[in-house]
Parts: structure tokens; sequence; C-alpha cells
């Protein structure tokens, strides 16, 4: 039923990730203005879907009737559930515009997330995640 906020909320979390990494090891290669970066990003790996599961078992815990919680907030702001996906993720990370500089009131507790991707010292890129 809310597949779409899942798959956002993974999207976001990996081109978060990814685009960090992209620009602190130096791999970009020209401007990204006016570029979207949910487009440009490669597919969301396994382990960021992993993350995602983990995230949403611990906001489920957190927020009593959490499908209920999730209607609401979409009907009652007119929110689709790719943004809903997206706010959260970004509330979750600390990282741009999180859902409640928009909807104060969503009455979500949301759990805090670290994310990071990473080259090893074997040279495979590595997600991990803390929340």
């Amino acid at each position: 039923m809310f597949e779409d906020i899942f798959n956002y909320f993974a999207k976001t979390l990996w081109v978060l990730a990814w685009a960090s990494w992209v620009e602190e090891s130096g791999k970009r290669e020209g401007s990204w203005a006016r570029m979207n970066l949910m487009d440009l990003a490669p597919p969301v790996p396994e382990d960021c879907e992993h993350a995602s599961n983990h995230f949403f078992n611990s906001l489920n815990s957190l927020n009593f009737g959490l499908g209920n919680k999730l209607n609401q907030i979409l009907e009652k702001n007119n929110v689709s559930q790719e943004n809903l996906g997206y706010y959260l993720a970004m509330e979750a990370t600390g990282t741009g515009v999180a859902f409640t500089d928009d909807y104060k009131d969503h009455g979500l507790i949301v759990p805090r997330m670290e994310i990071y991707y990473y080259e090893g010292d074997d040279g495979e890129l590595y997600f991990t995640y803390s929340i």
C-alpha cells in the first residue's frame, strides 16, 4: 500500500549517500547544475533497501497505527507518496528540507539515521547505516 513511500525513501537515502561520496572522493566530473541527482544516480543497491526496511521497522515500532497515520498525512497535506518518502529520508538524515519544516503537526516520531557510502581498503564500495 505504501510501496512508493518506501521506494522513494530508499532512493533518497541512496542519492544522498552516493552524491556525498562523489563530491568527497573528487570523482565528480563537470557541474551538476540544473541536473536531477535522482535521475543521475546509479540504481539503488540492495544494502540501501535493507537500511530502508530497518528504518520503516523502527518507524512502525515508534508510531502505533503507522498505516493510519500515513494515510492521514497523505490526505490532510495533499502530498504524494513519493514526496512523503523523500521528506522522511531528509528528516531521518537531518539533510535538506525535512517533512516537519512544512508539516509541523504530522504526529510521527521519526528515528534519526546516519548513512555512509565509502570505498574500502579492498577497492570495493560499501553502503552502511545506523539508526
